[in-house]
C-alpha cells in the first residue's frame, strides 16, 4: 500500500524507516501543525464568543442579534470541525502489520509535502514469490514443475528451496545480457521473521 500526504504541510517527525515493522493503527510519521493549533484556538475563542452573544441576545429578547450570533456560531463551528479533521489527517497511520519497504528517514524528515504525495510503501510478509530473470541459453531446460535452491546475500550459509508457477513466455532485452525470460517461483518454506520484501 502506498501512504500519501493528505495535507500540505512539512514532515516534523518520522517515526519509522525502510525495514522496519510496523502493526495496524502506528502512528508513522506527523506533519507540522502549529499553524493549523494556532488557527483552532482563534476559532474556538470566536465561537465562545458568538455563544456569549447569542446568550446576551437571547436574554434581551433581541431576536434579530440572536439569529445573526445563532448564525456566527454555526459558521465558526464547522470551521472547527474542518480545523479538527485536518489535525487527524496530519498523522499517518499504518493500515496494517507489515514492513516499511519504501519511506527513509533521512529524506522525509523536515521535507515539505504536497496532499498526495508517496511518503511510505508498505507490504504485508505473505504471500511471497521470486521474480526470477533467466537468459534465453537456459529457458529451455525450466519447466512448471521446476525446482531450485536460492541463497540471499545476508545468510550465505543457509539454502531456500522454491518451484516455478509460471513463466512469461515473452523475451526481454537487457542490454549485455540479452534476452531474459522472466519466471515466478514460490517458496517452499514458511517466511522467517527476518525476510523483508522488497
Amino acid at each position: 500500500r502506498m501512504m500519501t500526504s493528505q495535507m500540505d504541510g512539512k514532515l516534523q517527525d518520522v517515526l519509522v524507516d525502510v525495514g522496519d515493522l510496523v502493526v495496524a493503527g502506528q502512528t508513522i510519521a506527523r506533519l507540522d501543525t502549529s499553524d493549523l493549533r494556532q488557527q483552532e484556538l482563534e476559532i474556538l475563542s470566536e465561537f465562545q464568543r458568538y455563544q456569549a452573544e447569542e446568550d446576551k441576545a437571547r436574554a434581551a429578547g433581541a431576536l434579530a442579534d440572536l439569529q445573526v450570533a445563532s448564525f456566527r456560531a454555526g459558521q465558526s463551528q464547522a470551521r472547527l470541525q474542518r480545523i479538527r479533521y485536518l489535525l487527524d489527517q496530519a498523522q499517518l497511520q499504518a493500515p496494517f502489520d507489515g514492513v516499511i519497504v519504501e519511506g527513509e528517514r533521512r529524506k522525509l524528515l523536515g521535507a515539505s509535502v504536497r496532499r498526495g504525495d508517496t511518503l511510505f510503501r508498505i507490504a504485508q510478509v505473505k504471500n511471497l514469490y521470486l521474480v526470477l530473470q533467466v537468459p534465453e541459453r537456459d529457458i529451455r531446460s525450466i519447466t512448471e514443475q521446476s525446482e531450485g535452491k536460492m541463497v540471499l546475500l545476508s545468510q550465505p550459509g543457509q539454502t531456500i528451496s522454491f518451484h516455478v508457477s509460471n513463466f512469461v513466455p515473452m523475451a526481454q532485452v537487457k542490454g549485455d545480457e540479452g534476452n531474459q525470460f522472466l519466471l515466478k517461483a514460490i517458496i517452499d518454506v514458511p517466511p522467517q521473521v527476518w525476510w523483508r520484501p522488497g
